[in-house]
C-alpha cells in the first residue's frame, strides 16, 4: 500500500494553487447561479468500481501479455485496487472476475476491509462456459455454470 504521508505531501504542496483557483471558479458559477459547493457535494458522492483485471497488463479470453510488476493473483490486484482508491478517493469498489479471481470469500472481504475496499458487480466469463448455447435455450446452464463458478468453499454461491 502506498504511504498516506506521500499522498499528503504531495497535496500540502498543492493545497495554496488548488484553493485559487477553486475560489475563482466559484466566483465564476455564482456569477451564472450555480452553488460550487452543491457541485462539490454531489462530486464527492461519486464512486468508481475498479474492475479486478484493471490492474494488470493485459490479454483476451486466449492469452495473457504479462509485464513486470503485474498482480500475481487476486489478493495483490486488491492491493493495486487500494492505492487507486487511496489516490483518486472516487474507486472504493472493485468488481472481480470470475474464475480468475475466484478466492475464499472470507479472504476477499478481510483484504478488501484492510485496503479499504469493498465490492461491486461479479464479471464472469460466460465465454468460458462448457455448453455455450444460444439465449434462451442456453441461459439455464450458463447460469448454473455461473453460480458454480462462485460458490465459496461450501459449495455455494455467496
Amino acid at each position: 500500500m502506498i504511504d498516506r504521508t506521500i499522498i499528503e505531501a504531495g497535496n500540502a504542496a498543492r493545497t495554496a494553487d488548488l484553493t485559487a483557483d477553486y475560489d475563482a471558479l466559484g466566483a465564476r458559477l455564482a456569477r451564472r447561479g450555480v452553488d460550487i459547493e452543491a457541485l462539490t457535494t454531489r462530486a464527492m458522492g461519486f464512486g468508481v468500481a475498479v474492475p479486478s483485471w484493471g490492474t494488470g497488463t493485459g490479454g483476451t479470453r486466449f492469452a495473457r501479455f504479462p509485464g513486470a510488476g503485474e498482480p500475481a493473483g487476486i489478493m495483490d490486484k486488491l492491493e493495486d485496487c487500494g492505492v487507486i482508491h487511496a489516490l483518486t478517493a472516487a474507486t472504493p469498489r472493485v468488481s472481480l472476475h470470475i474464475p480468475w479471481d475466484k478466492a475464499d470469500p472470507a479472504l476477499l472481504v478481510e483484504k478488501a476491509e484492510e485496503v479499504g475496499l469493498g465490492f461491486d458487480a461479479m464479471n464472469s466469463n460466460t465465454a468460458r462456459c462448457p455448453t455455450p448455447t444460444p439465449r434462451p435455450a442456453g441461459r439455464p446452464s450458463s447460469i448454473t455454470w455461473n453460480v458454480s463458478r462462485s460458490a465459496g468453499p461450501s459449495g455455494r454461491a455467496r
